[in-house]
C-alpha cells in the first residue's frame, strides 16, 4: 500500500511539473494501462511512469515503450521502427529492414475483429512504427499508421505492475 500511495504522490507532484508552464508536454506523467496490448512485458491494470525528456533529447529508441496519442485516445506501445526503417507487414509477420521482427498468423481463430493494412512503408524523419508486444490483441501502426514524433508524450521509465 506505501508504493500505490507514492506512486499517488509521486503523479500528482509530476503532474504539477508540466502546469503553469510553456511546455507542451509535461517533463513526468503517470498512466494506468488499460488492456492487454502490451502483455506479457506490462501487464493490465499496472502503472506506468513516463518523461518527455528522452523524446526532448531524442533518445527514443527501438523496443522503447512509450505514450503515444492518436486521435483522442492515449495507447502504450513499443517502438519497432524509427525514422529511417522499412517495414513491411505481410499475411504471415513483419518485417524491419528485411528482418522477420513478427511472425503472425491471420488465417487461425486469432479472435481479431479488424485486420491489419498489409503494405510497405518507408518511415519518415519524424515517424515511428508501434506495435503492442501482444499482437493479436493490439491496436497499433499496423492499423493507424506511422505515428509523428509530435504525438508522442513520453517514454515510460518505470512500471509498477499488476500481476
Amino acid at each position: 500500500m506505501k508504493i500505490k500511495k507514492r506512486l499517488a504522490a509521486f503523479c500528482l507532484t509530476s503532474a504539477l511539473i508540466g502546469q503553469g508552464t510553456l511546455m507542451e508536454k509535461p517533463l513526468l506523467g503517470c498512466a494506468r494501462v488499460v488492456g492487454k496490448s502490451c502483455e506479457p512485458v506490462i501487464h493490465d491494470l499496472s502503472e506506468v511512469v513516463f518523461s518527455s525528456v528522452p523524446l526532448r533529447l531524442g533518445l527514443l529508441d527501438r523496443k522503447d515503450f512509450i505514450i503515444a496519442k492518436v486521435g483522442d485516445e492515449n495507447y502504450l506501445k513499443r517502438i519497432e521502427g524509427i525514422p529511417g526503417d522499412t517495414v513491411v507487414q505481410t499475411f504471415n509477420g513483419i518485417y524491419l529492414n528485411g528482418e522477420k521482427i513478427y511472425e503472425y498468423n491471420f488465417t487461425n481463430n486469432s479472435g481479431l475483429t479488424e485486420y491489419p493494412r498489409f503494405r510497405e512503408t518507408k518511415l519518415a524523419e519524424d515517424e515511428y512504427f508501434l506495435i503492442g508486444p501482444n499482437i493479436y490483441n493490439s491496436h497499433d501502426s499496423r492499423y493507424f499508421g506511422p505515428l509523428k514524433r509530435k504525438d508522442i508524450c513520453g517514454k515510460v521509465i518505470t512500471t509498477f505492475q499488476n500481476q
